[in-house]
């Protein structure tokens, strides 16, 4: 008579025990996937405060004539160019619906390979990541062009003229 409430009580803690275990297991992979999505989160905000932070200049640190210039022999080093392109920066535009205004500068470059001109678009972000590549425009270079050393390797076929058009994005709070 003792054996069958005995057997009965052994069952249902049985039970019990197989339903908290199901309970504790789905609540561990929801703390799983909730900290999964907590760590995506905080590398997304990480990215967008260190966009915010190098992504623009501050309305003190506009682009300037000799910051401008350093920038570009900087770049023009770097990508293996004998000298920096010809530079000329034009009036900043607000960006609509925006505290942003982009300040157009367009580059010339004579004689130069595909691999330079990337290599020095590349190194000018590096170095101002509040620069932006808007248009490039390659053209056969003329016989006319500023003489400069050919890259060593490169055929004549593989130089090219190129007009770019690179912006700076400056944080400017509207009035």
């Amino acid at each position: 008579m003792r054996t069958l409430p005995l057997a009965v009580l052994v069952a249902l803690s049985v039970i019990a025990a197989w339903v908290s275990y199901a309970r504790f297991d789905k609540l561990r992979g929801d703390a799983e996937g909730a900290a999964e999505s907590l760590a995506v989160v905080k590398r997304d905000l990480t990215e967008i405060d260190r966009l915010r932070r190098g992504g623009a200049r501050t309305t003190a640190a506009a682009v300037d004539a000799p910051e401008l210039a350093r920038e570009l022999s900087a770049a023009a080093t770097a990508a293996g160019l004998h000298a920096p392109p010809d530079s000329e920066p034009a009036a900043p535009q607000r960006v609509p619906g925006t505290d942003y205004t982009e300040t157009p500068v367009y580059l010339r470059f004579d004689p130069l390979t595909l691999k330079q001109l990337v290599a020095f678009l590349h190194h000018l972000h590096s170095i101002d990541a509040a620069s932006r590549s808007r248009r490039i425009e390659l053209a056969p270079p003329q016989a006319g062009a500023r003489a400069t050393p050919t890259p060593p390797g490169a055929k004549p076929e593989d130089l090219w003229s190129a007009d770019v058009e690179v912006s700076f994005v400056t944080h400017a709070p509207g009035r």
